[in-house]
């Protein structure tokens, strides 16, 4: 049995479910309401704790696979430097990205989604590394190997998307923009691009069919699904139909509202919470959150965002710290089906971060400190 005191204990909880606001108990790797007099007292100083944040979105693991265009680091040793990434930012739990895409580059493949699971089933890591297999919707390749990978890692997947970027819908509203964004991210030319965009409208018809195979083989496993890049009511209200219980990065107001007011999790990007908008043309995260149109908070394709993003839109006016804290923590561990963290309550587990300003100087997973800097 531990208690820590800091400056202040961020529970994460609502008010009412406030713990003490200056000290937190640990015991067995679990959060405890009390603890004997006689225990040890760990004064942290002036920090604050906060929980251990639970990032839904992950999509980082690129950079550290591939530091140079065709310089490739092997896996185990990729997934090292993320994990460490992760704990630089106070992440605790991560949903670590990979596609199933079809006629593209490997690292978003069915192959190398295989190889990642592989590997973190052999690889120990210091925090909590899921898998969330983002499924392009447009070919059936796709969903029969996400039929396969779910069949075979039942315990790393943790989370299911269906994304379609055909020029158009979503986050590609034209094929211009479309044609920009992936001739610098996979260094295309016009005749690959050309061929990419054919698959694409090819695969159009079967869309709906393919979406409700995904929703169903993710229903069947007992995996959170999650709808991608909704830009209209309409998309949402097919996502609900669908059993999605989260939207993730809506490009409109309008599809943003809807899903909220349907109770669906909302997720924005913490670099756009950051920035104070888009790198793209989809709305702002602050204007999103303030308007009550969002609760969920992720690292999207940088981790370093987290705690610098909550810390610009409360000086911003966005909304108050500690209800800031819950879309990186409580909202997401709620809308992932983690109910054993995400606050400092009792009962939960011990994954909690002391922070100073925007700077992560120690990290506890399950009670066991993981960094410690000053």
């Amino acid at each position: 049995m531990t208690t820590y005191r800091a400056a202040r204990v961020h529970s994460g909880a609502e008010a009412t479910d406030q713990t003490d606001d200056t000290v937190l108990h640990v015991r067995d790797g679990v959060v405890a309401s009390s603890s004997p007099d006689d225990d040890p007292v760990v004064d942290l100083g002036d920090v604050e704790l906060l929980p251990g944040l639970v990032d839904v979105h992950a999509d980082s693991l690129a950079r550290f696979e591939q530091p140079r265009p065709g310089v490739g680091v092997p896996l185990p040793h990729a997934l090292d430097a993320f994990a460490a990434d992760a704990v630089l930012a106070g992440v605790t739990t991560a949903f670590l990205c990979c596609s199933l895409e079809p006629d593209t580059v490997p690292a978003r493949g069915a192959a190398h989604a295989r190889e990642v699971l592989e590997a973190l089933e052999a690889t120990p890591l210091p925090i909590d590394v899921r898998v969330h297999l983002r499924v392009d919707v447009t070919h059936d390749d796709t969903v029969a190997a996400l039929e396969e990978l779910v069949a075979a890692f039942p315990e790393h997947i943790g989370l299911v998307s269906s994304m379609d970027h055909t020029p158009g819908r979503g986050q590609y509203p034209d094929e211009a923009g479309w044609r920009r964004a992936y001739r610098t991210l996979d260094r295309l030319d016009d005749d690959a691009l050309d061929a990419r965009l054919a698959r694409f409208r090819d695969g159009a018809a079967g869309i709906p069919r393919r979406r409700g195979r995904i929703a169903a083989i993710a229903r069947s496993a007992g995996v959170v699904l999650a709808a991608h890049d909704d830009d209209s009511a309409e998309a949402v209200r097919t996502a609900i139909a669908l059993g999605s219980g989260i939207s993730e990065f809506p490009v409109t107001t309008e599809a943003a509202a809807e899903a909220r007011a349907a109770d669906l999790g909302v997720v924005v990007g913490a670099p756009n919470l950051w920035r104070g908008g888009s790198h793209g043309s989809g709305p702002s995260a602050r204007e999103t959150v303030a308007a009550g149109n969002a609760d969920v908070v992720t690292s999207d394709y940088h981790l370093g965002s987290l705690l610098p993003g909550l810390r610009a839109a409360a000086v911003a006016g966005v909304a108050p710290f500690d209800a800031l804290v819950r879309t990186v923590t409580a909202a997401p561990a709620t809308r992932t089906g983690l109910a054993d963290r995400g606050t400092l309550t009792p009962g939960r587990r011990a994954d909690f971060v002391a922070v100073r300003g925007e700077r992560v100087v120690g990290v506890w997973v399950a009670g066991q400190q993981v960094l410690a800097r000053t």
